[in-house]
């Protein structure tokens, strides 16, 4: 699969294709992200499928609505060949590692992406569960519930399953059979248009989570106290800048600094949790965070050589 790093028109990105895998948008990480974009700070490109007519978004809508917030007209995309079921198939697993957390309810979305369509559904939950980055139990849990319409969860009336090292077809025809009288409404489909109510960042970030989780707490401590130490040095410098109207460059200069200190440490705890994503923040961020640290030490001694 090709890919390649542009620069693309907002207004040429798709986002209503049914590649949406959360089941809401938090607009106060998207307010964070945007205030981040405009101290000059640069996120990640999103990642997004072309078929040759349409560009669908796949990841990153968040990305995405901070930089219309931003009133930005281009948005940076990671931009992938293939279909919009290729698009559909890839956001049932993307922030499983990265990104803001899931709640389980973004889980469970993303498994019904799947056991609502014909080919998919007819996977063994061992592949679905790896698609959409949640465990085994998480999809047999869904699969079971008495709630659903087993009609909805595709056509195929056999499903692969995979127990104990063997593998064998399972008739799911007769399966939540006693429920079709119950008058439930059916699962709406995943295509529907779905609200996006506005949720907390730190309700978004904290959820509940089947998965087993590894901390980093001392990488996290670490990156709390550079935090904490920076935030000062801003502080003081403040002060200083705030006698000489000569130093609103240098003002300028901190501003950012003190942007890019706070998406740091938001970055830092939204990953926190997610052991394998964090370890590879880890390292980065400690990186930036010694670069920031570096450029707010000349920023001091440009506050110093203009005050002699």
């Amino acid at each position: 699969m090709t890919k390649e790093i542009l620069s693309l028109d907002l207004d040429s990105i798709a986002i209503g294709g049914g590649t949406q895998a959360r089941v809401e948008i938090n607009q106060s990480a998207v307010a964070e992200y945007a205030e981040f974009i405009l101290a000059d700070g640069e996120l990640p490109p999103v990642i997004v499928f072309e078929d040759g007519v349409q560009i669908w978004l796949a990841d990153g809508f968040h990305r995405y609505h901070a930089h219309r917030k931003a009133q930005q007209t281009h948005i940076q995309c990671e931009v992938r060949s293939g279909t919009q079921r290729d698009a559909q198939l890839f956001a049932a697993g993307a922030n499983a590692s990265h990104g803001l957390r899931r709640t389980n309810d973004d889980k469970r979305k993303s498994v019904m992406m799947l056991l609502s369509d014909a080919e998919w559904s007819a996977w063994s939950q061992e592949k679905i569960a790896k698609e959409c980055g949640v465990s085994t139990g998480f999809v047999s849990k869904l699969i079971n519930d008495p709630s659903l319409h087993r009609e909805e969860m595709g056509k195929s009336a056999t499903r692969t399953v995979e127990r104990n090292g063997k593998t064998y077809e399972q008739n799911t025809a007769n399966i939540g059979a006693k429920q079709k009288s119950t008058g439930l409404n059916p699962i709406p489909s995943v295509f529907d248009p779905v609200p996006f109510p506005v949720t907390p960042a730190d309700e978004a970030l904290i959820g509940d989570s089947d998965e087993p989780t590894a901390s980093l707490a001392d990488a996290y401590d670490e990156m709390t106290i550079k935090h904490d130490l920076l935030e000062k040095e801003v502080m003081r410098l403040n002060a200083i800048c705030e006698s000489d109207d000569k130093l609103a460059a240098s003002m300028a200069e901190l501003t950012k600094q003190t942007a890019l200190v706070v998406y740091m440490k938001q970055q830092a705890d939204s990953k926190q949790g997610e052991y394998k994503a964090r370890a590879d923040a880890v390292t980065y961020w400690k990186g930036q965070a010694e670069k920031e640290k570096k450029r707010a030490d000349r920023a001091e001694k440009e506050v110093a050589r203009l005050t002699k």
